[in-house]
């Protein structure tokens, strides 16, 4: 039977015989007060039962046809949605964690499969944030992705270029069909986190890489590895920040002090902006008497995507990276 005709008269059905059944209920003892002569007062109670339970179960047949045929309604519109599915299979190459050097250009590969039901024909890749700035994977914001049909596998590819120094680093991409216009709202986004090498090996970090994303007016810690590479112990140290940047942190916090040639973890609390950008922000680790103790008067520092709901970007769940 068509779903159409069945929402239409489902409803009806169950309507007019609930109407129908009280109206009997109503009535009942006054029809019986004009029960033929050649019933007995059992017959017509028996005739009567059976009309009041008929008028019930028309009642209760129509609604539930009615309510079958709108989960099935739904159950088409969800299908609908999800004509987009893609299912990560592997990373060909510079799996998450591997090393480059920088300013080095290399093409990241990975190996897709499109599992929904329509063909992937004229979307693109689109990159998440900006495609450039300190500490950042530097690529095309957007990219076309070739023709796949439903359950063939794809390579997806991208040309990128090492930051200019050293430090952790991500970079994500969503499929669009347009600009900002995501596909895939319900999955993650694929991406790489590299370790970028340089000739310094005085901080680490510790989590939360260079282009991860926030949330707006949102908290988080925020950790390095510094290490002592002078031939000097650093005492009575601080962590201090520079002027500039949206990412906001204590003026000036002390750590503890760090022998020659040993490594402390730096813990600092940091709030995000209240607005969507991508920004940087600096601190140095000065002496009690202000002086830069960073090989070269360096600082650290890091680079941070803002937006207003991230959880959009990761397919429906947001977890932050100081807390995985």
């Amino acid at each position: 039977m068509d779903n159409e005709f069945i929402k239409i008269i489902g409803p009806a059905a169950g309507l007019g015989g609930i109407a129908l059944a009280v109206f009997l209920s109503l009535f009942h003892s006054f029809i019986r007060k004009l029960k033929p002569v050649s019933l007995t007062q059992d017959q017509w109670f028996r005739i009567t039962r059976l009309f009041l339970i008929l008028t019930w179960a028309i009642g209760a047949l129509g609604i539930i046809a009615w309510a079958f045929a709108s989960q099935n309604d739904k159950g088409e519109t969800k299908k609908e949605l999800r004509a987009y599915e893609a299912k990560f299979i592997n990373d060909i190459n510079y799996p998450d964690g591997s090393a480059v050097m920088t300013k080095e250009t290399f093409i990241k590969r990975w190996s897709v499969q499109n599992i929904g039901s329509a063909a992937w024909d004229n979307l693109y890749i689109q990159r998440i944030g900006v495609s450039d700035g300190e500490g950042l994977l530097k690529s095309e914001n957007i990219g076309k992705l070739p023709y796949v049909s439903p359950n063939d596998m794809a390579e997806i590819s991208v040309k990128l270029h090492a930051p200019s120094r050293g430090g952790r680093t991500i970079a994500y991409w969503k499929m669009v069909s347009k600009k900002d216009d995501f596909v895939l709202k319900k999955q993650n986004p694929i991406f790489v986190e590299l370790l970028v090498k340089d000739n310094s090996s005085f901080v680490e970090d510790e989590n939360c890489p260079n282009g991860s994303i926030f949330r707006t007016n949102d908290e988080f810690k925020k950790k390095w590895v510094i290490k002592n590479i002078t031939n000097k112990k650093w005492v009575n140290i601080f962590l201090k920040k520079e002027t500039g940047g949206l990412l906001d942190s204590v003026n000036l916090m002390p750590i503890p002090d760090i022998p020659s040639g040993e490594s402390r973890e730096i813990e600092l609390k940091i709030m995000t902006p209240s607005d969507p950008t991508t920004t940087t922000t600096y601190w140095t680790i000065i002496d009690n008497k202000g002086n830069n103790l960073l090989p070269g008067s360096s600082n650290i520092y890091m680079t941070a995507i803002i937006v207003y709901r991230p959880e959009e970007i990761f397919g429906g769940y947001y977890e932050r990276c100081d807390m995985k």
